[in-house]
């Protein structure tokens, strides 16, 4: 359990890997924050220098005690990276279910291509409410084989060659009232908001807008089952079309 008020502070390019339940649970007014002591060198994607690893639910063996589910609220996540393509930045979940983050700030972080600067998700199931994503570097979450719930989050100004949102592949993806506004690519990259292939995305009540990509669409699927209701897209750019 980490209380309220903490700050969790890496000297170095390190990982918690949890093969049980955490406990992060801040409140408005004494939030938690992780982050790196020394950011020098950040700005090296493919070298861990300037950052932490990120915090690892390991259960690829189905031998985690989880009878109670891991829950983080009012958490700040800063400065993590990921320089391999097996992880996430911040979070890597592997055969994980019922994780839960509510209230939680995650910006500057960073990752290489093909995996998520905040999250990669493999055969896990999560969920993030009221939640903000702004100025991380590449993908902000990679979800694979998993089931994904965000509602009431805001993910703005995340910028890569091949940045997106999500990207989602043989995934549930359900999305409700969030904004997605300001995020861009700086190659001609497609889906900046959400790539997906062989998914199925619910998007309820949601703000597309001011995003922009180099190709194609800002939103780019493939074999997927979409359904959009009630949400607003307006002043998508990339080359070609207004989506």
């Amino acid at each position: 359990t980490i209380a309220g008020g903490t700050r969790v502070v890496f000297e170095g390019p390190y990982q918690i890997e949890v093969q049980g339940t955490l406990l992060a649970q801040g409140r408005e007014s004494d939030s938690i924050l992780f982050t790196v002591l020394d950011t020098s060198g950040f700005y090296l994607t493919d070298q861990d220098t300037g950052s932490w690893r990120g915090i690892y639910f390991n259960n690829w063996f189905n031998n985690m005690d989880d009878n109670i589910p891991s829950k983080f609220s009012y958490c700040n996540f800063q400065f993590g990276k990921a320089t391999s393509h097996d992880r996430g930045g911040v979070l890597t979940l592997a055969n994980i279910e019922n994780l839960n983050f509510e209230h939680c700030d995650f910006r500057f972080n960073s990752a290489v291509n093909y995996t998520g600067s905040v999250l990669d998700a493999d055969q896990s199931e999560f969920s993030m409410d009221h939640c903000r994503f702004y100025r991380n570097w590449n993908e902000v979450h990679h979800i694979n084989n998993s089931e994904a719930r965000f509602s009431n989050c805001t993910f703005s100004y995340n910028r890569a060659p091949r940045v997106k949102c999500a990207y989602i592949f043989a995934s549930q993806f359900y999305s409700t009232n969030n904004h997605y506004h300001n995020n861009y690519t700086t190659t001609y990259e497609s889906g900046v908001v959400f790539r997906g292939s062989q998914s199925e995305l619910y998007l309820l009540n949601d703000v597309i807008a001011n995003n922009t990509c180099g190709n194609e669409g800002n939103i780019y699927l493939t074999s997927c089952l979409a359904r959009v209701v009630n949400c607003t897209f307006v002043n998508n750019h990339n080359i070609n079309n207004n989506f």
